[in-house]
């Protein structure tokens, strides 16, 4: 249960030079926060307008940081760190929240379950609902979007991979058997399809999460789908 004036949300959002992307995905938030929610924003040392933006909302923001740090997943760690709402929530910068499911959430308080997730809209305008099944051994079925982590598992990312360590906690959370709860409604979130995380430079650190967590075969049947899922779609666009 919450206590006494802790929120019961902390939206999270990590940043690095985004002054491009970043006062769209702050006004989303300022928007859907509510009240008994806490906005919490650690920036990375950015040189150009992102700081001057954050500042422009600053009364809007509970928490932000701007200082060097070693990417993504050190900048979400700090975030935890300083973070005291029931929830921890990411979303980055060019993803725009579309509302919190605070009545669910809430609802959940005094369950088991440690993660609950909900669905995200892409920049594609497709839906992706979220699942747990042991299809996660080879791809995410769990959009970090729509992604409402309980504050007491105190939970780390790996700072090991530079996109893929939300991927990489929520296998270990499935294979460590820690209830999950998904829902098909409401969506929360937007996800930008141009962020870090699709940039083909990275894309190998999917297939050395999955080994690490479940080993060669499941790395190469990864491969394998990721190989057909390509070609299904290069085919469906012709």
């Amino acid at each position: 249960m919450v206590m006494p004036n802790k929120p019961l949300i902390s939206v999270i959002t990590v940043t690095y030079n985004a002054a491009a992307s970043i006062e769209e995905t702050i006004k989303s938030v300022i928007e859907k926060l509510g009240s008994g929610n806490e906005f919490i924003i650690i920036d990375g040392g950015s040189v150009d307008r992102t700081i001057e933006i954050i500042k422009k909302y600053k009364e809007h923001i509970n928490y932000w940081i701007s200082e060097p740090d070693k990417g993504i997943y050190d900048a979400m760690n700090k975030a935890i760190k300083v973070a005291t709402g029931a929830y921890l929530y990411f979303i980055n910068a060019g993803d725009l929240l579309l509302g919190l499911p605070t009545d669910i959430l809430t609802s959940y308080e005094a369950s088991a379950a440690k993660l609950l997730a909900f669905p995200v809209l892409d920049s594609n305008h497709k839906l992706r609902l979220p699942a747990i099944n042991s299809s996660i051994k080879i791809k995410n079925l769990l959009p970090h979007q729509g992604c409402f982590y309980k504050r007491d598992l105190n939970i780390q990312y790996s700072l090991k991979f530079k996109v893929f360590s939300d991927f990489d906690l929520n296998q270990k959370l499935y294979s460590q058997k820690y209830p999950i709860k998904v829902f098909n409604e409401p969506v929360v979130a937007t996800h930008e399809l141009t962020g870090i995380s699709h940039d083909k430079r990275y894309g190998k650190e999917i297939f050395k999460v999955v080994e690490g967590n479940f080993g060669p075969i499941y790395k190469c049947l990864s491969f394998a789908y990721f190989k057909m899922d390509g070609l299904y779609n290069r085919i469906k666009n012709l």
